[in-house]
């Protein structure tokens, strides 16, 4: 299940595509991006690009390779690759190449789509890269760079003409997502929880500076501003997380600040809200809300309070 937010409306679509795997909307071009799998002859993936508006034609398809299927989309802010002058949006998508018996992908791919501002045009493919497992997540880092959870580690890719290999961490489990504050990486792993990496630029390297040692299994992850994080896992439970700094010890861990059974588990979550700003006029930044989305089909919005103290 994916959520993505176009500019607080709530888009309700028809389900004509099948066996749909990921989900995300480029709002300049106005056009939404779902990875589909199709059964059929060759087993393969197909990433369908829609109009965000009624009755969403389709315009375009981009056939995957054969038993290569779509596992995660995201919307990236990067230079752009022409001018390198201003920043445009893309759509990142990751791979994996499902082969019998096989404990885990060993092969998948990153694909790059260029989508213009007309939303009749047709999104291109501009920058691909070949990943030795499934890319579960894609972030964008100071619109220079792109990190991808691959498998049990993260990829760090400079982008320029091409994507090219930077600088790699192991040692998870598997990482399933993936956000990035500056040179800060954040990953949720499906089995321990949180881990930070600070990325270092010269030379390009990823040095472990904080850890959650709390066994989380890890289903969404968010990031905020002034340094939480908020994480869902698999029992059914939210945490909110925090840097502890202890003395002079370079690596800080993350502590628990508060925890909330919430009875199903999230499996995503997205900046946005169920009401436009019009209809809630106190509430000035969208990203202050935040929605979400369960395995039961349940859709809802968290708010975070700011409680004022009176001296």
């Amino acid at each position: 299940m994916s959520i993505c937010m176009t500019q607080n409306t709530i888009h309700t679509m028809s389900s004509r595509l099948q066996h749909r795997h990921c989900i995300c909307h480029e709002r300049h071009s106005h056009l939404f991006a779902i990875g589909t799998f199709s059964y059929n002859v060759i087993d393969r993936g197909i990433v369908h690009f829609l109009q965000d508006n009624a009755p969403y034609n389709r315009v375009h398809q981009h056939f995957l390779k054969p038993l290569e299927q779509p596992v995660c989309c995201s919307v990236v802010h990067l230079k752009d690759v022409k001018s390198f002058c201003r920043f445009e949006s893309y759509i990142a998508l990751g791979t994996a190449f499902t082969v019998s018996k096989q404990f885990e992908p060993t092969t998948g791919r990153i694909l790059v789509f260029r989508c213009n501002d007309s939303p009749a045009s047709v999104p291109t493919i501009i920058m691909t890269a070949e990943t030795d497992g499934a890319v579960y997540d894609i972030s964008s880092m100071r619109a220079s760079y792109l990190v991808c959870a691959v498998n049990h580690a993260v990829h760090v890719y400079s982008v320029s003409s091409e994507l090219r290999h930077r600088a790699s961490y192991d040692g998870l489990i598997v990482a399933l997502k993936v956000r990035c504050c500056g040179n800060l990486i954040i990953i949720g792993d499906m089995m321990r929880s949180i881990t930070i990496l600070k990325f270092n630029f010269q030379p390009p390297d990823l040095v472990e500076i904080a850890r959650d040692y709390n066994a989380n299994w890890t289903c969404a992850l968010e990031a905020f501003t002034d340094g939480s994080l908020l994480i869902a896992e698999a029992s059914g439970n939210l945490v909110a997380l925090k840097r502890c700094y202890n003395g002079s010890n370079i690596n800080h861990c993350l502590e628990s600040r508060a925890r909330m059974h919430f009875g199903d588990a999230i499996v995503c979550f997205a900046r946005g809200s169920f009401t436009t700003q019009n209809d809630w006029p106190n509430i000035k930044d969208a990203s202050a809300s935040l929605l979400f989305g369960c395995v039961f089909l349940i859709c809802g919005v968290w708010k975070r309070c700011f409680r004022e103290i009176s001296h």
